[in-house]
């Protein structure tokens, strides 16, 4: 178990104190400072279905390539702006605001992320489909009742969470902040400085209903629908403290409850795929503190944009 502390954070400006030998310790390389962008782009939770409803052929092959980014409903954004904003006294006087602004930023995860699809058609009106944006990696299956231009289909997918590129917890709590090179705690990943929620991981189902339409020669298609979700999530949060990084143990869930509405335009075999899902949230966790568990309850409206390019042959 790890050493929990309250949560007492302060500012990750120790490299500026540090010793020289301890701020040479604390670069990073190329390849760390690569991931680090990488994570920094990979965050957010919009992770869109971005396909049409009508279904590829069987054996045929689609691959998507683009970028989804999600905002968070506006309390969870204030509370990730307010804990953002506070010193160090603030934070450890305030730890009702310091966990909602850990846990908004853990379960909700706004931001901007690459996106990435590959879908099959497995049997007449049947497809299934994998694809990875802001550490999420999904699989899906789905029927669709083709109606010739019309279609409806129904479908669920699986979501695996994964931690961010680099993300490890220290396996010790560090006494001495002047001992602590800058790595341990790597804020990159996350809005709160001082903060990395990158360790979580988690699960999650979801289950799209959608109906469209398509072009009779394919060169657009339009498609709406609703699409339920959960998440649940949980891990180490680390957080840098006057004593030096720490981290706590957190867990939590995530209701998703939104509408989709997307259009495709192309010519065979490169088609732009646009799509918005405005949603309802509701997050809900605890963290495990030295004072005890403390919990942290948000909800409202979010909103997730994505676009990519489809190619199809």
């Amino acid at each position: 178990m790890p050493h929990e502390l309250p949560l007492r954070f302060r500012p990750n400006h120790r490299a500026l104190a540090a010793p020289a030998r301890l701020r040479g310790r604390a670069r990073l390389s190329s390849v760390s400072s690569l991931a680090g962008a990488l994570a920094l782009l990979g965050c957010g939770a919009g992770a869109p279905l971005l396909h049409p409803v009508h279904p590829l052929a069987p054996g045929k092959l689609a691959g998507s390539s683009g970028v989804s980014a999600h905002f968070a409903p506006p309390d969870a954004q204030r509370a990730i702006d307010r804990t953002s904003r506070a010193s160090v006294d603030e934070r450890a006087q305030d730890e009702q605001a310091a966990v909602d602004g850990a846990l908004a930023q853990t379960l909700s995860a706004p931001g901007l992320a690459p996106w990435f699809s590959i879908r099959a058609g497995l049997v007449e009106a049947a497809e299934g489909g994998i694809s990875y944006t802001g550490r999420r990696a999904r699989a899906d299956l789905r029927y669709a009742y083709v109606m010739d231009q019309t279609a409806f289909s129904v479908g669920a997918g699986a979501t695996g969470i994964m931690p961010a590129i680099g993300a490890d917890p220290p396996t010790q709590a560090c006494d001495d902040p002047e001992l602590c090179p800058d790595p341990i705690v790597d804020d990159t990943h996350s809005e709160i400085p001082g903060v990395d929620t990158g360790s979580t991981s988690g699960w999650g189902l979801d289950l799209p209903l959608l109906v469209g339409w398509r072009s009779d020669p394919g060169i657009v298609a339009f498609w709406t629908g609703v699409r339920a979700r959960f998440e649940q999530i949980s891990g180490e949060i680390r957080y840098e403290t006057g004593a030096g990084p720490r981290t706590a143990h957190a867990e939590g869930d995530r209701w998703v409850f939104q509408g989709v509405v997307g259009f495709s335009v192309g010519i065979k075999p490169i088609w732009a795929l646009f799509e918005l899902s405005p949603a309802y949230e509701r997050l809900s966790g605890n963290v495990n503190l030295e004072s005890g568990v403390m919990g942290s309850r948000l909800e409202g409206f979010s909103f997730s944009p994505a676009i990519a390019l489809m190619i199809a042959p």
